[in-house]
This record gives C-alpha cells, sequence and structure tokens, in this order.
C-alpha cells in the first residue's frame, strides 16, 4: 500500500544510506518524527465534533508544541481520555493496535527495536515491561529523539550500532499500521463546486465521488476517509499537485505557527489566528437551556429567559405564533444572519405560546448549539449545550426520565425518535433547535428529525445557514424604520448618550446597518467610548472580532462559484439586479471559467450574505449586501485569488449605473437602457467591440424582451458585416418575446424599411401586412400598406413565390373586409387593387361600388372603373 509523504521519505532515507551512516541515522530520525506526527495528526482528525471541542484542544497544544513528546502526549491522551468516546468508528482498529498487549506480534517487535537503540545512547534506561502495547513506542522515539537529535552528541559509533534496529523498528509501523492503509487525499475545490482528487494513498478511490458532484463544501486541505466522510486533517499541509507536506513545527505566535517539510527540509508559515481561543472550560451561553424543567402557563419548559430590551417584531411574532399554534408544518425554520435576532424573537413568541394557548403543547423542550454570544461589548465563545445526536438525547432524556440515560446509546436514541413520533406519554412537544448550524453534520441531524417527527409534535429551529428541505422557512431580516429606531433609542438611553444624537444620525443608522439589531447596538456602543463621530462604515471596519463572529464560519463553507459572486457584489456598494450580475458572470464564463451564478445565489441567499427583493414594476430579483458582511467581504477579497476576476467584473456590472434601494420600484429598464448608453460610448472610442459583448447582451434580452431592440440599434450602428441583416433578426427576437402590440408596430415598420433598403420585397411585404394583422394598429396604417403593396406589384418588384404572395393579400384582403366601415373611397380603391391582384374581380366590383358611393367623384375609384370595365370587356 502506497502512502506517498512516507514513500518519499524513505526515499530520501535511502540517499542518505549511500552516503554514511551518520546521514542514514538523521535521516531515520527524521523519517521517525514524521511518522509520530502523522500518526498523532491521523488519530486527531480520527475525533468527531462535540461540545467539549475536544479536537480543538489536541490541535492547540499540538501547535504550541515544542518538542515530540507532546505529540505522543496527545496521542494517549486522545484514545485513553475523554475524548476517545468520539471517535470514528472506523478508527477504532487503530486505538485497538495502538493499545493492545500482545507477545509476538509487529507492534512488540518495533517497540523492542527501538527500545534497543534507546539503550544504545542511554544504557540506563528501564526495561520494558514483559507485555507493552504500540503507545510505547511513540513515547520511546520521543526519548531517543532527545538523546540524540535534541540534547545528544551521537557519535558515529552509536549511529552504526542503532541504523539497523531503528530502520527495522519504523519500517514495521509504517508498513503496518492500519492509519497508513486508509484513503487520504488533498481536496482542492475547482470553480465549478467539483473537486479535485489527489491521491495520497493509492487506494483514495472512496473520494471520486466528489469528483462529479458540487453539493459539498469542504475547504482546500487534506482528509483522511472515515465513516463514509471525508475527515479533515489538521496541522498537515500540502498542494494539489503533492509536491511537498509540511507538518506543524511549534514556533507558535499570536500571528504565525511553522510548518516542516521533513522531505525537503522547506519550512512554511500559516496563520496562528484559528487557534487562538483558550482551551479552558468556556462560560454557557446567555441563551442556554434550563437544567430542570418549569412551569411557564400550562407547559413544562427548559427555556431561558427573555432579557430586557427586547423590541417586539409584530409581524414576524404574529407569523410565528400562527405556525407553531396549526397543525400543519411539523418543522419550521426561522434563517438569517447572526445577531438578526432569531433567538429573542423565539423566546417571545414561546413566553407568549405557553402562557396564552393551554392546549397546544405540553412540553417545550429547548435545545442550544449556540457557540458564540454576541454581546455589546464583542462576541464571547461559549460552550454549547449540545453538537451531536448523542447529546440532544440525553440532554432530552436528563429532563424527562433520568432513568432512560442508564440505557446504551443506541436504545436512548431508539426511544427519542419514538418521542418525536408519538406524544402519548407527556403530550404534544415542540422542539427547539437553536444555532442550528453548528450542530455536527447539521443535514444528517435534520434528515433524523425529519424522518420521525410527527403532529401534534413540531420542530423550531434557528439557523443562520439552511442546507436541507423539507420545512417551512421564515426569513428573518433587519427591523423596520419603527423597530429600529425604538432600539436605538432604547439603547441610547440605557448608554446615556441621547443628548449625541438626532434625527439626521437615527436616519443615517438605519440606512447603513439596514436594521441589523446587532448591528446598531455596536455602533451605538462605539458612538458612546468617543465624542468624535465616526463613519458607521469606519467602526464595523475596525471591529474584526465582529466581522469574524457574524460571518467566518459560514464564510468558509461557500462554494467557490458563492464566493465570486459574493465578492463581485461586495465590490461595489450599489443594489444589482440579479440579470445584470448573471450577464457579468456569463461574460467571464465565454473565457472557459463556467460559473453557476443562480445557484450561488441562492446559496448566498440560504446562509443570509446577500439581501433578496422583486421589483413591483416588472418582477425583476434586486440583490443588496448588508453593510458589515460587505466590508467583510471586500477584507476576504483583498488576500483572494478571484481578486483579479472580480475587479473586472465590477467595471463591466458599473455599466448598468449605480443604484439604491429605493431605486428597486422602478425595475431594471433604467439599469439595462445606462448598460446600453455605455457600452455604445466604449464601442465607438473602440475600448470593446460589439462581437465581445453580444453573448451577455442576447442574454440579457432572453430575460428583458426590450434589449432585443436595443440589440437592434448597437448592431445597425456596429455591426462589422451586414449591420441591417443583424439588427432585422434581434427586431424578430423581441417580436418573439413581445404582447406590447403599439411597440410590434413599430418594430414591423423598422423592419419593413429594412428590407425596403436591402430590396428584399417578400420580407418587405411580410413586415406590412404582419404589421396589419395586429389588432390595435390603425386602418389608416393597413390602408397604406396596401397602397405600398399596390405600388411595388405595379413595378413588377416583388419577385417572390405566387403562392406565398397569395397568401400574404389574402390575409390583407381579409383584414381590410372586416373594418370596411372605416374606409373612405381612396381606401375601397386600394382594396380592389389587391382583390385584383388575387383574381378576385366580382369582390373587385362590390368595394369598387361601395367606395363611388362613399364619394363618387373620387379620382382613384373612377379610374379604377375604367380598369375594370376593360378587364371585364
Amino acid at each position: 500500500m502506497s502512502f506517498l509523504p512516507i514513500d518519499r521519505m524513505w526515499l530520501r532515507a535511502e540517499n542518505g544510506r549511500e552516503e554514511s551512516n551518520v546521514t542514514y541515522f538523521n535521516d531515520l530520525m527524521y523519517t521517525g518524527e514524521m511518522v509520530c506526527k502523522i500518526i498523532t495528526l491521523g488519530i486527531v482528525a480520527s475525533i468527531s465534533d462535540s461540545r467539549d471541542n475536544h479536537r480543538y484542544r489536541h490541535c492547540y497544544e499540538l501547535v504550541r508544541a515544542d518538542g515530540l513528546g507532546s505529540w505522543a502526549k496527545v496521542v494517549n491522551d486522545s484514545i485513553v481520555g475523554p475524548s476517545a468516546q468520539y471517535i470514528y468508528e472506523d478508527a477504532r482498529e487503530e486505538l485497538r493496535e495502538l493499545t493492545e498487549k500482545k507477545q509476538d506480534t509487529w507492534q512488540s517487535e518495533a517497540v523492542k527495536s527501538i527500545h534497543n537503540c534507546l539503550k544504545v545512547v542511554d544504557p540506563h534506561c528501564e526495561d520494558l515491561p514483559h507485555k507493552v502495547d504500540s503507545r510505547k513506542w511513540l513515547d520511546l522515539f520521543s526519548r531517543l529523539r532527545n538523546k540524540t537529535r535534541g540534547h545528544g552528541a551521537t557519535t558515529g559509533e552509536m549511529c552504526n550500532a542503532i541504523v539497523d534496529p531503528l530502520e527495522k523498528s519504523i519500517k514495521l509501523v509504517t508498513d503496518n499500521f492500519s492509519l497508513f492503509k486508509k484513503p487520504w487525499a488533498f481536496l482542492h475545490r475547482n470553480l465549478s463546486g467539483k473537486y479535485r482528487v489527489s491521491k495520497i494513498s493509492s487506494n483514495a478511490d472512496s473520494f471520486n465521488y466528489l469528483k462529479s458532484t458540487n453539493i459539498h463544501n469542504y475547504p482546500n486541505g487534506i482528509y483522511i476517509f472515515l465513516d463514509g466522510h471525508p475527515r479533515r486533517v489538521d496541522l498537515f499541509e500540502t498542494t494539489v499537485d503533492l509536491n511537498d507536506f509540511h507538518i506543524a513545527n511549534g514556533g507558535f505566535t499570536e500571528k504565525k505557527f511553522e510548518l516542516l517539510s521533513y522531505i525537503t527540509g522547506s519550512t512554511i508559515n500559516l496563520d496562528s489566528r484559528s487557534y487562538l481561543l483558550p482551551v479552558s472550560e468556556l462560560p454557557r451561553s446567555e441563551t442556554q437551556s434550563l437544567k430542570e424543567l418549569d412551569i411557564v402557563g400550562s407547559s413544562f419548559t427548559n427555556m431561558p429567559f427573555l432579557g430586557d430590551g427586547y423590541i417586539k417584531r409584530a409581524e414576524l411574532e404574529d407569523e410565528l405564533l400562527s405556525l407553531l399554534k396549526n397543525d400543519r408544518h411539523p418543522i419550521i425554520t426561522l434563517l438569517g444572519r447572526g445577531g438578526i435576532g432569531k433567538t429573542s424573537l423565539s423566546l417571545n413568541v414561546l413566553q407568549t405560546l405557553a402562557k396564552e394557548n393551554e392546549e397546544r403543547f405540553k412540553l417545550i423542550i429547548w435545545i442550544s448549539a449556540r457557540d458564540i454570544d454576541l454581546l455589546e461589548e464583542g462576541p464571547k465563545q461559549v460552550a454549547p449545550d449540545i453538537t451531536t445526536l448523542k447529546e440532544i438525547v440525553k440532554e432530552y432524556w436528563g429532563l424527562v426520565d433520568k432513568l432512560v440515560l442508564k440505557e446504551k446509546n443506541e436504545k436512548q436514541i431508539d426511544l427519542f425518535s419514538k418521542e418525536l413520533n408519538e406524544c402519548q406519554e407527556y403530550g404534544p412537544t415542540l422542539f427547539i433547535f437553536d444555532n442550528f448550524e453548528t450542530v455536527s453534520n447539521p443535514v444528517e441531524m435534520f434528515n433524523f428529525i425529519d424522518t420521525y417527527i410527527r403532529n401534534p409534535n413540531k420542530v423550531l429551529i434557528t439557523t443562520r445557514h439552511r442546507e436541507f428541505k423539507g420545512d417551512y422557512p421564515i426569513e428573518v431580516f433587519g427591523m423596520n424604520k419603527s423597530e429600529c429606531d425604538e432600539l436605538a433609542e432604547s439603547t441610547a438611553n440605557r448608554l446615556g448618550i441621547t443628548e449625541l444624537l438626532n434625527k439626521n444620525f437615527y436616519e443615517e443608522l438605519y440606512q447603513e446597518s439596514e436594521g441589523h439589531p446587532y448591528v446598531v447596538k455596536i455602533i451605538l456602543g462605539e458612538r458612546s467610548k468617543s465624542s468624535k463621530v465616526k463613519a458607521f462604515d469606519r467602526i464595523i471596519t475596525n471591529r474584526d472580532d465582529i466581522l469574524n463572529a457574524l460571518f467566518e464560519r459560514t464564510y468558509l463553507l461557500l462554494s467557490d462559484d458563492a464566493k465570486r459572486v459574493f465578492f463581485t457584489l461586495c465590490n461595489w456598494k450599489s443594489i444589482v439586479p440579479q440579470l445584470a450580475l448573471e450577464a457579468v458572470m456569463l461574460r467571464s464564463s465565454s473565457s472557459g471559467i463556467k460559473i453557476k451564478t443562480t445557484e450561488a445565489i441562492d446559496e448566498l441567499s440560504r446562509i443570509s450574505f446577500i439581501e433578496v427583493f422583486t421589483s413591483e414594476q416588472d418582477g425583476q430579483i434586486f440583490l443588496s449586501v448588508p453593510l458589515a458582511a460587505a466590508i467583510f467581504g471586500k477584507r476576504k477579497l483583498a488576500i483572494s485569488h478571484f481578486k483579479n476576476f472580480v475587479e473586472a467584473d465590477t467595471i463591466l456590472l458599473q455599466f448598468f449605473g449605480a443604484a439604491q434601494k429605493h431605486e428597486i420600484k422602478n425595475g431594471i429598464e433604467p439599469r439595462v437602457n445606462r448598460l446600453f448608453r455605455n457600452l455604445a460610448r466604449n464601442i465607438k472610442s473602440e475600448h470593446t467591440t460589439l462581437e465581445e459583448n453580444l453573448p451577455m447582451l442576447e442574454f440579457i434580452a432572453r430575460h428583458y424582451y426590450k434589449a432585443w431592440i436595443l440589440i437592434a440599434n448597437l448592431s445597425e450602428e456596429f455591426s462589422k458585416e451586414d449591420p441591417l441583416g443583424k439588427s432585422r433578426l434581434y427586431l424578430e427576437h423581441y417580436l418573439e418575446y413581445s404582447d406590447d402590440e403599439s411597440a410590434s408596430i413599430v418594430i414591423w415598420d423598422k423592419i419593413a424599411s429594412i428590407d425596403q433598403q436591402n430590396e428584399n420585397w417578400s420580407g418587405y411585404i411580410h413586415a406590412l401586412v404582419e404589421k396589419c394583422l395586429i389588432p390595435s394598429v390603425s386602418f389608416k396604417d393597413i390602408s397604406e400598406a396596401a397602397n405600398k403593396i399596390n405600388h411595388l406589384k405595379s413595378q413588377d418588384l416583388t419577385g417572390f413565390d405566387i403562392e406565398e404572395q397569395h397568401v400574404l393579400l389574402s390575409k390583407l384582403a381579409d383584414k381590410m373586409k372586416e373594418r370596411i366601415k372605416e374606409a373612405d373611397a381612396t381606401d375601397c380603391s386600394r382594396l380592389c387593387w389587391i382583390l385584383m391582384s388575387l383574381d378576385l374581380l366580382e369582390d373587385a366590383n362590390k368595394y369598387l361600388e361601395l367606395g363611388l358611393d362613399k364619394d363618387p367623384n373620387n379620382d382613384y375609384c373612377k379610374r379604377l372603373k375604367n380598369r375594370l370595365q376593360l378587364t371585364n370587356g
């Protein structure tokens, strides 16, 4: 079985053997160090998420480790300490191999060999016990390392004595330890959302499904495949080409830490901010659940009490209360950005529900996964009540029946699933899952809940992003103006800064915060600290802690397409029509980068990174990025490889012109008109060509049909080949989409004019007749069309199929007959000429007489009468 980092390390060692035993010894020691560290990182990656955050605690220690002994200690703590119960099932074989004590196994031979090496440099080291497990190998190797490379002075004689047992010991581990036989790969998400899978182990086919699907969100990095999913291996880095492998090597500061390649000796530094949070026990959240059931109204509940300062949000409260009371929609989701007020809204409605509705729910169970409290002084890390299904189940049974906690985990989960399904013992139950996005595997958790929940039980979920379907979503946006003003006034009173604020300040506060409650509180808090008035965006920009708390975790889950779209929207402070964004992204796609813009917009909307509005004017969708999200996005854009693409897209997007929210009511027409005016100027000044922009413009026209006319106008002016023909084609496209009769009349006239210039007489007659068939066309226009056709025939210029002429002229004649009451004598004469062309002489005589009745002195009718008499004679 091939495992690339170790294979390359053995290759380095073999090259060292050819030089000398001393070089070979040193290379073997480097190999052993790398093996120890990979074993440690693999074991830590095998620990599943839990509210105690065991995996992070171990990484926190490793990134600061100043010696190999700390790595051995982490392995020991992982497999025999509290984290052991959270190790994935697929990694249990590794636990067995590290902990079993048997003689005559590869483990015992590896430990004996490394012990023999240690005795060479430390003759007084203790003897091995009769039975020893392979964890001892890690400890003995770290001691050997300290006695030699760390603090010792190894002689050539010692090296000669050590190399053979050292080689044997390390070989036994690398050839036999199950961890190195697992599927390992480096995952890199492409712009399409699918993954490039670089195989680190030869058996990494388990990852191949990621090559053909774009529904998964894994950050780029090294992964090991366990329990049916890729599991990230922290502190272990490579590239998509697998050119080198770097492992954490100390040097930790508040800004960076070092990673070392044992293969090449090179080092890199990574940002250390992810490992700055302390590992000591965190306080519980301010919205933590009560540990015992209490009575509120007629319900038993463990929900926390709502603090002071809540601002009522009547419309949302009424909608949520109504949904909770009814017997439909078993799962309801409150979806919105962090700090937008989902939790406080839920608690307020639940208090009302418990007090006012005596029959609906007997139990209201509050389950919180919140790991960050958004306090006015800033975000604070807290310990979540739960993160896994096991913890949810234990939380529930700890409240309602502690005897069940004595059962095995599987039995507890089975009984809990029945509680979701039935309510015979405790009565109808409402389960609330707060901050659902922070649970381990939210999609799998939702599927479990969705499978078993049945009315009259219900589930209420609050979440920043919704990766699941099957629920009834309620989107929570910012407060309206009156609610925001009430919150601002209440906060200002409490901070004692009312006299510093005025009506204009409140107006600007609402516009810039977009009614986001937490952003409002932060801005007012900063205002209270300084007599200087700072710009709102400057206040938010200077609070990295707030931006990270609101957006960082969710941002890491974004697909590359969603990041690209998000950056583009953030890079220009304007309301952007979705159609404009899709058109701009399409031009990027034409260069070979396929971007699924619609899916990216849906993704950003689901996680509340953007707000979506619909124009009542034309139903077009407009997109907006809230201030705080835009500032966060621009900060990320500054270091993103998308930067150049985004800047180019932004320039083109600006051709649509800037817009504010109040302009949404005008629809997309002003934005499209602005685009065409700007493009015309650029084409005229030779900064671009029409041909370069046609795919984008045609895309716009397929969704906003009036743009076909604008493309036709550009084509007539700037097309390099057959400008009139291209213009005619786009005008026809307009007619395919349009139901505007007055505009269609003008367009048919335009097409007729083009055909006349090109002497395309069949097209000319067709355009004139089609115009006449429009119900709202004036009879004068119909008569003029007949006159033009008669004149054309008199010059014998029509030159197209007789049968086709007959069909068109028949339609024109029928239309004139239908509206003959509107005709004067001259109009009747024109109809007669058409009828004569159709050889309908009897009908021609009939309408000639009608014309003469209307005006006996009409010259056209009189001359036509002589013509008919001659024809009849």
